[in-house]
């Protein structure tokens, strides 16, 4: 009889690998290893509902507090974990939590709990940063399994929600240690039970999402399941395939030398390859750890960011928040960072004492504010006129930030949250900014302007392995040379009339950075507003300044931006100033919101409506997290109700106008309005049928003593200021 090494066996399955490894009798090896006897904790609800414990799901549940209590695992006596957690709500949005940190806490916390772990990266807060389907140690939550207590994670939604739909996602690390997923769960909201009973076990591989989740639903409302169906990821994220996967973690199997582990090494069965672990900790528990990655960061005992530009501001640079970021893309605890700055703040001006926008602040670990006591903030040493090169080792002196450390560590990157304290003085925040560790230069970054409110977290993720390509900059630098909103407002006696397009002297500003786009056949092709080439940003804001003769709504069926190369872009989120009908008393199961716009092309009855104002006007911003440059914009028209579509359009990148034009009002079916920003001729081609020029009719506004009169359909349009708005 062979023999089989199982140790060998349990640590190549504990990779990942699916090996074909199987006794005299038939059976699959692995299958003896992996235990299917569940391991039980605690019940929260033994003494409410007795032994033989059920629950009615309710329907739509609504509450503010909810508890998930793991009450056993799939056969691991050890260790309980989960991959991540999604909420919907009541209309069948997703639940996005605005500071996870807070707002998701665990008992026990997770494996850290134990003596023998310090910063593992399997914290409750990966439960909820959206990579659900992974077999990525830095994703999931993990924590000590102790046999007769309960294990909860506990989720503070800030206000009362009402619930349609949790889907639960298991441990999925491989086939084997999928048996430290959640068996039995108890989820309780605001102490009353919805939710008792089994978990699927994960199958420890990608290929096979459904099984890797447990859904529950609370609503058998088509309306909400519909729109649970629409702003769900997952069909379109499904892995194509696992080979790559599979082939990549072999070659993990084998140590510095090439050479494979023998049955002798002692390492754990999820150790790196080649280092000796303990085989248990002191409570006799299996020794766990986090599988490395390779190092994206870099080693350094300090950091020093160069602050080149802000958002417009000549006088002060501020930022609201700072993390920096481990290999594991964790925060570096604020106690092991010294701080520094030149100028440190506005008390080294002089006349300036006790102003309280202190250096300080950016660690205080308030960071989704608009509070600038919170902030920090400093003059602004702008460079000497014609040196303005960010790349360049000169000594010039500009503001730095200075970041040390108490021993070297593995910086991978930085959590930023740019000066924040309202919509104006955003220009103050960082635009672009170079890093050196420990004097090395490492790269020049783009920093987000921050909006200037809180309805979203504004964080971004920088990482020094991913620096923005030059021409990316290039790109950036020549948009900033673009009149801004404000310079727009300003300039009120040079901006045209609503309705009328900019003259040929306005639209002829900056005019290297302009396009003039011939098309194939070598006939010019001509647009409303002359656009710049490839404009890059990070926020693409879209004023809708009137409709077509609605006064009550305003909306759109879709909108979609495409890259340099003509591909579609998918926004990270969506905010509209004013919401979406769905905000209103009433209508609060309406599914034409702000949402909508972030998925591209309109298909399905998808599309956007919101109240109509005049002043302020409507605006909905879309938001990429790294710098994005575009070639095309295109424009599906409101068609439901055609003269609710939008009629004036003004498009800012970063706050610096790219267009103003006219939207054709919607009629049937058609392939949408292109706004080109590209001198491509395949693109130009493919766009050049759907590129809009209103007709004269549509550049006049009739008024008479009774106000505006629609000249296509011979009726006055009725005064906005009447109160009363219809329900739709």
């Amino acid at each position: 009889e062979a023999h089989l090494d199982h140790d060998l066996v349990a640590e190549a399955a504990a990779m990942g690998l699916d090996l074909p490894v199987r006794t005299f009798n038939g059976t699959d090896v692995l299958d003896s290893l992996i235990s299917t006897d569940p391991a039980m904790g605690s019940s929260l609800l033994t003494d409410q509902l007795g032994q033989f414990q059920s629950v009615v799901i309710p329907t739509l549940p609504s509450g503010r507090q909810l508890v998930f209590n793991c009450v056993s695992t799939w056969g691991d006596k050890d260790f309980v974990g989960l991959a991540g957690i999604e909420l919907f709500d009541g209309h069948g949005f997703p639940v996005v939590l605005k500071d996870v940190g807070r707002q998701v806490t665990a008992d026990p916390h997770s494996i850290n709990v134990l003596s023998e772990y310090d910063h593992d990266p399997r914290t409750p807060d990966k439960l909820f940063d959206q990579v659900n389907l992974t077999r990525d140690d830095l994703h999931v939550w993990l924590a000590p399994f102790f046999p007769g207590r309960a294990h909860t994670i506990t989720v503070d939604m800030d206000c009362k929600t009402e619930i349609s739909m949790i889907r639960v996602w298991n441990y999925n690390k491989s086939r084997l240690h999928s048996s430290r997923g959640v068996r039995d769960m108890e989820i309780l909201l605001d102490g009353i039970p919805i939710f008792i009973g089994e978990v699927r076990r994960a199958p420890g591989v990608l290929t096979q999402p459904e099984e890797a989740c447990e859904v529950i639903l609370f609503t058998q409302d088509e309306s909400v399941l519909e729109a649970v169906a629409e702003h769900d990821w997952l069909p379109a994220c499904l892995p194509a395939d696992s080979e790559d996967e599979e082939s990549a973690e072999a070659v993990e199997i084998q140590v510095e030398d090439g050479r494979p582990p023998t049955a002798g090494l002692q390492v754990c069965a999820d150790s790196p390859r080649g280092q000796k672990t303990p085989r248990a900790g002191l409570d006799g528990r299996p020794m766990t750890r986090a599988t490395e990655r390779q190092p994206r960061g870099k080693v350094c005992s300090s950091l020093t960011f160069t602050v080149h530009s802000t958002w417009g501001d000549q006088f002060y640079v501020g930022l609201t928040a700072l993390e920096v970021l481990d290999s594991s893309l964790s925060p570096i605890p604020r106690d092991e960072v010294k701080l520094d700055a030149v100028p440190r703040d506005l008390n080294d001006l002089e006349g300036v004492d006790e102003d309280t926008r202190i250096l300080e602040n950016i660690f205080d670990g308030v960071c989704c504010t608009t509070e600038d006591s919170h902030m920090w903030l400093a003059p602004f040493i702008k460079a000497p006129a014609g040196n303005s090169s960010c790349d360049s080792a000169e000594e010039i002196q500009r503001n730095t930030i200075h970041i040390g450390f108490a021993k070297p560590c593995e910086v991978a990157g930085f959590n930023i949250w740019n000066y924040n304290k309202n919509e104006e003085d955003t220009s103050r925040g960082i635009r672009e900014f170079s890093v050196h560790c420990d004097d090395r230069y490492i790269s020049t970054f783009l920093c987000r302007k921050a909006p200037g409110h809180t309805h979203f977290d504004f964080k971004q993720l920088v990482l020094l392995d991913q620096p923005p390509s030059e021409s990316v900059r290039r790109s950036a630098r020549a948009v900033a040379r673009l009149p801004s909103r404000s310079a727009s407002k300003t300039a009120g006696a040079q901006k045209p009339p609503l309705g009328r397009p900019p003259s040929g002297s306005d639209r002829r500003a900056n005019a290297d950075n302009l396009i003039h786009s011939p098309s194939p056949n070598g006939h010019e092709l001509r647009q409303q507003y002359e656009t710049p080439l490839h404009p890059c940003g990070f926020v693409f804001k879209f004023m809708f300044l009137s409709t077509w003769s609605d006064v009550h709504y305003i909306g759109l069926d879709g909108i979609e931006i495409y890259d340099t190369s003509g591909r579609g872009l998918r926004p990270k989120r969506a905010y509209s100033n004013y919401g979406s009908v769905r905000d209103l008393p009433g209508m609060e199961a309406d599914v034409r919101s702000e949402d909508s716009l972030l998925k591209g092309t309109p298909q399905n009855a998808r599309m956007w409506l919101a109240p109509y104002y005049r002043q302020p006007a409507n605006f909905v911003e879309l938001v990429f997290d790294q710098p994005t440059q575009i070639s095309v914009i295109k424009f599906w028209n409101y068609s439901r109700t055609p003269a609710r579509g939008v009629r004036d359009v003004e498009i800012y990148v970063d706050d610096l106008i790219i267009y103003q034009g006219i939207l054709r009002q919607a009629s049937g079916q058609d392939g949408g309005e292109a706004v080109l920003f590209t001198d491509q001729p395949s693109i130009l081609e493919r766009e050049r049928s759907l590129v809009y020029q209103p007709s004269p009719e549509d550049l006049i506004a009739f008024f008479d003593e009774s106000g505006q009169w629609d000249q296509r359909t011979g009726n006055h349009i009725p005064d906005s200021s009447q109160p009363e708005r219809p329900m739709t």
